[in-house]
């Protein structure tokens, strides 16, 4: 009588019998296990937590990176100049945007995916066709611009300047439309809230919330007494969150300008700050190499996310809330379940601190910029 053996341990088998080590190593890097259906035909079955492509090609540190809204494309920006536009299909360099004379600090994609906005040392921001790489228009500041947002339904988009002032401009035709004023430090970095009314910045000990309309300054959030390091604001557009180097997270209410809950655990500088697609929850990261997940609804800690040997420098969910990623100096990614806080797996392969990581718009996919100049996509579920 034959005997029929389940796939999974004929796989075993042969890879127990692999002798060829760089065959073995490159099936696992690929991310690709075959599995043979019959003589005809080769299923591929893809492994959360590795590497699906490298993208090389800069030559520094990316600072910065962008999925395009179909999740067809990343953008990367560089400490080179550059910006890369990548196939996240099959990794090719669709084209490099050549302009910026320093670093490029940010990169953005339009809500409609037509354009890109650029957010560069030498004091420019710049509006590129994302369909043909060219420059639309160039948007000159007195000095470094740090970062760009677009408004949601991409008509404007907003800059953060080292000049300590943040500005509003036309994506239509590149004209200034208003200029924020009042700010006594660089402005690192400005937001959009969810209608497109009102705008977040945040520079030195103090962040704003801001009309987009009169550019008249709202609310002063002052209550932290040591550098902001991120600002956030809730999906509803009825909190905002910072973070600070005195180690601890805040939740603001964007209507009154009152600080709702201060977030305490860390026992360093928190780095970054992000609501959870449901609003319902805040994740951190520290430089005491922990994340940590909150209630934004009453300000308790829910989970404390240890496992990392150096500091965390981003934190970013998962579309739908269930996972988070967290990125650190000490070159890897964690993946977590924000539902148990486990760590349920660990991206390796860089080899410097990832600056950033972001999840794919569907959440099949997660994407790393790192100062090895080089950025990753990985599998984020198996398939």
């Amino acid at each position: 009588m034959k005997r029929f053996y389940p796939l999974s341990l004929l796989l075993i088998v042969a890879i127990a019998f692999q002798t060829n080590g760089q065959t073995t190593k490159k099936n696992i890097n690929t991310a690709k296990i075959k599995e043979k259906v019959n003589s005809n035909s080769t299923v591929i079955r893809e492994v959360a937590g590795t590497v699906q492509l490298n993208l090389d090609g800069h030559t520094d540190a990316i600072w910065s990176f962008s999925w395009s809204p179909d999740g067809a494309k990343l953008a990367t920006a560089s400490k080179d100049g550059t910006v890369r536009i990548w196939s996240s299909i099959n990794g090719k360099n669709v084209f490099t945007l050549l302009g910026h004379t320093r670093a490029v600090y940010d990169v953005r994609w339009s809500p409609d995916g037509t354009k890109l906005a650029t957010a560069g040392e030498d004091g420019t921001a710049r509006i590129w066709s994302g369909i043909t790489g060219q420059i639309l228009f160039t948007l000159t500041h007195a000095d470094a611009v740090f970062a760009v947002s677009w408004s949601p339904d991409g008509t404007k988009l907003a800059t953060a300047c080292y000049d300590n002032t943040a500005r509003i401009w036309s994506s239509e035709n590149g004209v200034q439309l208003v200029i924020l004023i009042g700010n006594n430090d660089p402005v690192g970095d400005v937001r959009w809230n969810t209608d497109g009314t009102k705008l977040a910045t945040r520079s030195g000990e103090t962040a704003r919330i801001w009309s987009s309309v009169s550019g008249k300054n709202l609310f002063t959030l002052t209550r932290n007494p040591s550098t902001i390091n991120a600002v956030s604001w809730s999906l509803d557009g009825a909190k905002v969150a910072t973070a600070g180097v005195d180690g601890t997270a805040r939740i603001w209410s964007s209507t009154s300008g009152e600080n709702l809950f201060t977030l305490k655990g860390h026992t360093d500088h928190v780095y970054d700050v992000n609501w959870s697609p449901d609003g319902t929850k805040l994740a951190t990261a520290g430089y005491d190499k922990t994340a940590r997940i909150w209630s934004s609804t009453s300000g308790n800690e829910l989970y404390i996310l240890k496992g990392h040997t150096d500091a965390i420098n981003k934190v970013s969910w998962s579309p739908d809330g269930t996972k988070l990623a967290t990125a650190s100096r000490d070159k890897t990614v964690k993946i977590w379940s924000s539902i148990t806080g486990a760590n349920l797996f660990t991206l390796t392969g860089h080899t410097d601190s990832v600056k950033d990581v972001s999840w794919s718009p569907d959440g099949t996919k997660l994407a790393t910029g790192s100062k090895d100049k080089t950025a990753k996509i990985w599998y984020a579920i198996d398939k």
